[in-house]
């Protein structure tokens, strides 16, 4: 699989790139987030709305009550979040499994394509009263 002699410095792409679902572009695995993301979510909204107005002589009483509560129910994440401590890391031989001989620098994200997307679903909720 990484058989053969490295040069320090040197990029190695990930051997497993093409099958795992990704782009081999040079010594770089691309990876396409589009299709994993929504342009619009799955989403449940509720809004009630109300307002009290009246007149005691010459004064006027108003009253708004506004609330709205908006549940995501899908939301899809890359496979790989957050994972940023990850960036630019060095492994060190025989460390994780690493087969080189040497440290090795690795720039990347720990879960690639092979990985679904997992769901982050939010709920928001906000009342205004006036």
């Amino acid at each position: 699989m990484y058989s053969g002699t490295y040069a320090a410095g040197q990029f190695v792409p990930d051997p497993n790139c093409e099958s795992n679902g990704g782009i081999l572009d040079g010594n770089f695995c691309r990876f396409l987030y589009g299709n994993r993301f929504n342009v619009v979510n799955d989403e449940d909204h509720q809004k009630i709305y109300g307002t009290i107005s009246r007149q005691l002589g010459n004064l006027y009483f108003q009253s708004t009550i506004i609330e709205s509560s908006i549940d995501v129910n899908d939301n899809p994440q890359s496979p790989s979040y957050p994972a940023l401590p990850f960036l630019s890391r060095n492994i060190l031989p025989s460390q994780g499994g690493s087969p080189f001989n040497v440290p090795v620098r690795w720039y990347g994200r720990p879960l690639g394509s092979e990985y679904p997307s997992p769901h982050s679903p939010k709920r928001y909720k906000s009342i205004s009263l006036e």
